[in-house]
């Protein structure tokens, strides 16, 4: 989140809408979410990709189902950041330094105190409500989950590498072979949108429409919409599954509980062959995708489904 000298209102404005994009995790009674906030001031003595901290005492710096009984709550306090941030607005520096060590690093080590822990080292509560040793943001980015960013900025990012090496870095994370399990999100300056004085984010702009995220404008009156479209993609059901190791594409075999779903065993490109297909092969991204209800799909996971993938592993010489 932008907290240079003009993000005021917008800050206030996202703070009161959040309930609209944590309202869609708590749809899915599973969805463990973790929710942390930094900001795109990266000058000298800011806060340089750091996790803001809710509870200074307990240094709880994820809100979590398991860290608050009222999300939305802590989240408005934390999202109004003030505005006296650096006006060079750095926001994919941010993020790059939020994802990466020393901030990340993890010893396991269980704490009481500061104390507890090796120098340079903090006892941080991560988003189990735990607390261990280890870099600032600790406990926050998880193996298996998938990773979600929304940029809020009423002016264009201004991090020094170029927009490639962003794009590349945070898709890394996750992996390249894992594309659904990432998404960027703008809440930006767009072309076209006069309503209000802000310069376009570009580059938070190619970031997002890379990833398959959403991009809406910094001047909306309300971000209720928008927030709620971003959840949606965070927190929605699953369409895509992606496998753990290559696969045999004719010995994939595919079920939700106890009910097969013949398919497609290899992906079928930009021409699909003719009749009903529930789901097919994605060689490019090693992935099972599921053909959506609204487009003759007959085999759609739903809330609660058990999806199981079955398939021998490609044997490379």
């Amino acid at each position: 989140i932008d907290n240079s000298g003009s993000m005021g209102d917008e800050q206030t404005n996202l703070a009161t809408n959040f309930k609209n994009f944590i309202g869609v995790a708590t749809l899915f009674t599973n969805t463990a979410y973790h929710v942390g906030i930094i900001t795109t001031d990266m000058a000298a003595g800011g806060q340089s990709g750091k996790l803001r901290e809710h509870d200074a005492g307990n240094h709880a710096r994820v809100i979590s189902p398991n860290t608050t009984n009222d999300p939305t709550g802590v989240f408005a306090g934390q999202a109004n950041l003030g505005t006296n941030g650096s006006a060079n607005e750095q926001g994919l520096a941010a993020a790059e330094a939020a994802l990466t060590l020393p901030l990340i690093y993890d010893t396991g080590k269980a704490c009481a105190a500061d104390s507890d822990c090796q120098k340079g080292d903090a006892c941080v509560k991560g988003g189990d409500g735990k607390k261990a040793c280890g870099g600032h943001n600790r406990g926050f980015l998880r193996k298996t989950a998938g990773l979600e960013i929304v940029f809020v900025s009423d002016e264009e990012d201004s991090s020094t590498a170029p927009i490639n090496y962003y794009a590349n870095f945070l898709t890394s994370i996750k992996g390249a072979a894992n594309k659904g399990k990432f998404h960027a999100h703008a809440i930006i300056g767009i072309p076209g949108d006069k309503s209000c004085q802000v310069q376009e984010g570009k580059r938070y702009n190619a970031i997002a429409a890379s990833t398959g995220g959403k991009i809406a404008s910094i001047c909306s009156t309300s971000f209720a919409k928008d927030l709620k479209d971003i959840g949606t993609v965070a927190f929605g059901l699953s369409h895509q599954f992606f496998l753990t190791m290559i696969a045999e594409a004719a010995t994939i075999k595919v079920a939700i509980g106890k009910q097969p779903c013949p398919g497609a065993k290899a992906s079928c490109g930009t021409v699909c062959p003719a009749g009903p297909t529930t789901w097919s092969y994605d060689a490019a991204t090693n992935s099972v995708i599921f053909v959506a209800k609204g487009n003759g799909g007959t085999c759609q996971p739903e809330k609660g489904d058990k999806v199981s993938i079955y398939y021998q592993v490609l044997c490379f010489p």
